[in-house]
């Protein structure tokens, strides 16, 4: 059964890692009601619980490439992209590749400020669909297909929310 949010105000610390970690869990478990219920509580809370859940999703990615780096692995990108897109596109309306794999780009590059696709909000949501995909895929490959788990996922998000808040002071 899918579970819908009541998404808080921006106020507090970061209230949007539940909706990003039941988003990147959506993709992991390849249950598209799932993603597809967490987009819209995203979309229809409005721009902040978009951009506070792009953030998390920021730190995530960030603590994901630390970890692979100190046990001494690599994320290649090019390696991933056409298995994300394809897990992307299952979950947004079709004909998006192109800006899926545009969103791909500026994930891994930091440049850019969502895709340039769609009205208003629609590119951004694009980008924090791939964001998430990214996470599940990046999860993988790290610590292997069975290891990356939801309940896993819930703990490094945790970690990496905690890692952030303490060097930032927060």
């Amino acid at each position: 059964m899918t579970e819908h949010h009541d998404v808080p105000p921006s106020t507090g610390p970061t209230p949007y890692l539940p909706l990003l970690l039941d988003l990147v869990a959506g993709y992991l478990e390849h249950d598209h009601a799932r993603v597809a219920a967490t987009a819209t509580d995203i979309r229809d809370a409005g721009r902040p619980a978009l951009d506070g859940t792009m953030q998390e999703a920021g730190t995530l990615i960030a603590h994901l490439h630390t970890v692979a780096f100190c046990a001494g692995q690599t994320v290649h990108i090019a390696d991933l992209q056409d298995e994300l897109v394809q897990l992307v596109s299952r979950a947004v309306p079709l004909h998006h590749e192109f800006a899926i794999a545009r969103a791909l780009e500026a994930i891994t590059t930091g440049v850019g400020d969502g895709c340039p696709f769609g009205p208003g909000d629609t590119g951004d949501l694009l980008l924090l669909h791939t964001a998430a995909a990214y996470c599940a895929l990046a999860g993988i490959t790290i610590f292997g297909t069975g290891a990356f788990t939801p309940n896993g996922l819930r703990l490094m998000g945790l970690a990496a929310r905690s890692l952030r808040d303490e060097r930032t002071g927060r």
